[in-house]
């Protein structure tokens, strides 16, 4: 029978609600923090900026903005028409989230900066949205988003995966099926007929393509031999190959930036929980990237650094809240942590989670929640040392700052990337 993958498919544009923090000014986001030993080297410079979604509240209404990577004023990028306002929240998703909510979500940054593609996501009733891919142009005053799928649909539409030479998009509808991927030819242009190919057609559901740093790859999930598995195929839809197999169920792939590995999230081991995996890419053993921990953890958001030697993903502990995490790739050796095990736990543990790389790969971006109606956006070097708090600002910062983005350009700043 039709089925989802039965743990937490991350639609790639949202990862669970935050529930977060604000204060007065950007400054260390460890209150009580001396600086150590390890932090006597000047950190690397701060380039480009951040774009993320703001709001006063979880039900107000919520606009795409960007602020310096350093800090600073928040400036607004894009507000979505007043009627697609219809609920705040993030676009509905399996295994937890706002189920029906709607509005204009910042997917991906073009690697130049020069563009964002948007998600407009409207809630379309029984759990079902209509969504419509659209790209922003930045540093175009008054820019007007443009359509990449009119005439596609009415559908949903998630986990777009941009080809890294800018040719197509990858991702998940369920246009004519319970999911399956299609294939978008960005030189369409979008219009009235882009042009749309569909690269599977199984009953049971197709989910979460990745595109390999060639592009000529994609990484899925699909349940057509049962629970959710790990397949590729050849960018154009040629046969998949089935790379796992276990009782659990396993999910969103990430390449190595040589293509030769996979990492991914699998629920094979119960002791572990939902813990972060890597394959090769041709086949082969499946292991785990990191020891067992003292108690069950649930993995998401994995985030593999430009240069992709590193990992950077979201680790949740019952009780404990989430800590964003980041290690070599493919050896698993733990380089940082947003905080320490039991930092911030409480009758409202921290969440920090969402986690997103400078283009240098010196610095991760990530949300941090701490209660309804509060968060924040903070920055963290790549070894752990800086963490800054660049959203606990003046009045005009604070409420709800999450789904962090990282251009490599910035309109206000000149620094000059190293």
């Amino acid at each position: 029978m039709k089925r989802f993958p039965t743990i937490l498919l991350a639609f790639a544009l949202a990862a669970a609600p935050c529930w977060l923090a604000c204060g007065a000014k950007p400054r260390s986001a460890d209150d009580d923090a001396a600086p150590s030993a390890a932090a006597s080297a000047a950190p690397a410079p701060a380039c480009g900026e951040l774009i993320f979604l703001a709001s006063a509240g979880h039900d107000a209404p919520q606009r795409i903005v960007a602020m310096d990577a350093r800090g600073g004023a928040m400036r607004t990028l894009h507000e979505p028409p007043e009627d697609d306002e219809h609920e705040a929240g993030e676009p509905e998703h399996e295994g937890g989230g706002h189920a029906h909510g709607g509005g204009d979500f910042p997917a991906l940054l073009e690697p130049s900066g020069e563009g964002l593609m948007i998600l407009r996501s409207q809630p379309a009733g029984t759990g079902k949205t209509h969504d419509e891919l659209l790209r922003l142009a930045l540093g175009a005053e008054g820019a007007t988003p443009v359509s990449l799928t009119a005439g596609f649909g009415p559908a949903m539409i998630r986990n777009p995966s941009r080809d890294p030479a800018g040719r197509f998009l990858v991702f998940e509808s369920d246009a004519n099926s319970f999911r399956d991927l299609y294939r978008l030819e960005l030189s369409s242009n979008g219009g009235d007929a882009p042009s749309v190919l569909r690269l599977t057609g199984d009953e049971q559901g197709n989910f979460e393509p990745a595109l390999s740093p060639d592009g000529e790859r994609v990484a899925f999930v699909s349940s057509r031999d049962g629970d959710a598995e790990l397949y590729t195929m050849t960018a154009d839809g040629g046969a998949p190959t089935r790379l796992t197999t276990s009782p659990g169920d396993d999910s969103a792939p990430r390449w190595s930036a040589d293509g030769q590995t996979l990492a991914f999230v699998s629920a094979r081991d119960l002791d572990r929980g939902m813990d972060v995996f890597v394959i090769p890419a041709a086949g082969g053993e499946a292991k785990a990237l990191l020891p067992a921990r003292d108690a069950p953890v649930l993995v998401r958001d994995l985030s593999v650094s430009p240069d992709g030697t590193k990992l950077a993903f979201t680790e949740l502990s019952q009780g404990a809240g989430a800590a964003v995490v980041v290690v070599s790739f493919p050896e698993g050796a733990v380089l940082a942590r947003s905080r320490e095990r039991g930092e911030g736990a409480g009758a409202t543990p921290l969440i920090d989670e969402q986690p997103v790389w400078s283009p240098d790969g010196k610095h991760l971006a990530f949300t941090r929640g701490s209660g309804p109606d509060r968060s924040d956006i903070l920055r963290m070097d790549a070894d752990g040392r800086e963490r800054v708090n660049l959203t606990m600002g003046p009045s005009d910062n604070r409420g709800v700052h999450w789904l962090p983005r990282w251009s490599p350009t910035s309109a206000t700043s000149s620094c000059a990337r190293r």
